[in-house]
């Protein structure tokens, strides 16, 4: 793990039963959910005070790429780091991850979100540019 992935964000989450499904490790579509809870984590950190609520902007996900590279189980805990990957005029994408606590890759994410205004799509507000820390790999 690299100095630059010790400075994103992290976020953890033990695993319970109910996150599971028949074969006893974390159903695919909880990785979602982790994700999201990260996400908004970042966001209240971000925006001490800040009422989560629907605004005159809002990002909505618009595409989820996800991949799964090894099981969790009831018991682990998975530490999930958040970071910007891209930012464009309208959309930016969240790069997040999931590893165990001896630093396995559990799973992976891109979350591109668009930030939309009475209906259509608006310009990224400069204040949201700045909430996620650069994910190490995206530079500058």
């Amino acid at each position: 793990m690299s100095d630059l992935s010790r400075a994103l964000p992290r976020f953890t989450v033990h695993i319970d039963p109910t996150d599971c499904d028949v074969l006893g490790h974390v159903n695919h579509a909880r990785y979602l959910v982790f994700f999201e809870r990260a996400r908004w984590a970042v966001v209240k950190e971000g925006f001490p005070g800040a009422r989560l609520e629907r605004g005159s902007r809002w990002a909505v996900v618009r595409h989820v790429d996800i991949s799964y590279r090894a099981e969790a189980v009831p018991g682990d805990a998975l530490v999930i780091r958040s970071g910007l990957e891209r930012i464009g005029t309208t959309s930016f994408t969240i790069r997040q991850e999931a590893r165990k606590a001896d630093d396995i890759l559990v799973c992976e994410a891109r979350v591109t979100m668009v930030t939309i205004g009475a209906g259509v799509p608006v310009p990224v507000p400069p204040e949201w540019r700045e909430l996620f820390p650069r994910w190490p790999e995206a530079g500058a």
